[in-house]
């Protein structure tokens, strides 16, 4: 039908990333991740903020 293919490649690119992140990991959390602040919305913004902003990015 229309997409397969398509469909196709796009498990197949999902399957790939996930190896990759998979494999990787340990580098992104050293290199990047570990280092960053952690972010706690209801510390910035309040419990009320955190929840709109939350759901203005889930919704929007």
């Amino acid at each position: 039908g229309e997409g397969y293919i398509a469909s196709w490649v796009a498990f197949g690119g999902v399957l790939l990333g996930l190896f990759l992140s998979l494999h990787t990991w340990n580098w992104w959390w050293s290199v990047h991740i570990g280092g960053q602040p952690a972010v706690w919305l209801p510390q910035s913004l309040g419990y009320g903020g955190g929840i709109a902003l939350t759901l203005v990015g889930l919704l929007g």
